[in-house]
């Protein structure tokens, strides 16, 4: 498959972007959004953010704890708030994470043991590095974030611990949030984390059917943060006056967004995103 400018190799932010974040006639809606992106290895590879800031002038945060991606991260995205921590710990101290770097390094046991990191491919058993980890919510609180509009996590097994650290963020709005969906039986933890924070399941974000999984993402929405920021949405235009099932759609599949994004890419690339309205930052231009 050709390379797809602005956007991920799987396309999942471009299935949030038309689901959540245009309105009814297809235009990007005005106005800043904010993002935070957790695993996000080195900030280019199979980004789900990129896109966001890159493409539509949104400011958010990425974090990755595996210190040699982490560099990475900050020449590849210089303009994001970047962190590195492994926020998915319930106290404040320090996991273990493989010293080399690539994108399947994780914690190991449940993210809160401080098992040394397993790393797919580690050829030559690099030593393991000390990380700090603790709740994200208290890093967030720190910063002073207190709205995200999209949040994309990806953290190889220790999403459940992640979800549960937010707890202890002040003040706190997510608006959707997309949870990375692996065979390790946690699927069911992530849910009903989300749900107990007031979010709803929206659905999938699929792609080719694969021995591995064909469902590459679980999608929630929070309707109250999206009426509140986002009234224009094509998805939740009426959250203020009906239920959430009654004004929620269905994320897009992986094959039904790909016709339209490279439509839409072609203009955002051939005449730097000018004809595209809202879309006022020139676009990273992949080849096929």
């Amino acid at each position: 498959m050709a390379g797809v400018p602005c956007s991920s190799a799987r396309l999942e932010d471009g299935a949030i972007f038309r689901s959540f974040f245009v309105g009814s006639d297809g235009r990007p809606l005005a106005g800043g959004g904010t993002f935070l992106e957790m695993g996000a290895y080195d900030g280019a590879t199979e980004s789900t953010s990129a896109f966001f800031e890159q493409c539509l002038g949104w400011r958010g945060v990425l974090v990755e704890a595996q210190p040699t991606a982490f560099m990475k991260v900050l020449k590849n995205r210089p303009s994001a708030l970047n962190i590195r921590v492994a926020g998915s710990c319930p106290a404040h101290g320090f996991v273990q994470f493989s010293g080399e770097a690539a994108a399947f390094s994780r914690i190991g046991g449940n993210g809160t043991d401080g098992a040394v990191g397993v790393l797919q491919n580690n050829a030559d058993h690099t030593p393991p590095i000390s990380v700090t980890c603790g709740p994200l919510g208290d890093y967030l609180t720190l910063l002073g974030v207190t709205r995200l509009d999209y949040f994309s996590l990806d953290v190889e097994g220790s999403e459940p611990e992640v979800i549960e650290s937010l707890s202890t963020a002040k003040d706190l709005s997510i608006g959707v949030f997309q949870v990375e969906v692996r065979g390790d039986g946690r699927r069911g933890e992530v849910m009903r984390a989300l749900m107990r924070r007031g979010f709803s399941y929206v659905g999938q974000v699929r792609g080719r059917p694969s021995p591995g999984n064909e469902i590459i993402d679980d999608v929630f929405v929070n309707a109250t943060h999206m009426a509140r920021y986002y009234p224009q949405s094509c998805a939740f235009a009426e959250a203020t006056s009906q239920s959430v099932a009654g004004a929620v759609r269905n994320v897009t599949t992986f094959e039904a967004q790909l016709t339209e994004m490279k439509q839409r890419t072609k203009r955002c690339c051939t005449d730097g995103g000018k004809s595209v309205p809202g879309w006022s930052i020139p676009c990273r231009c992949a080849t096929a």
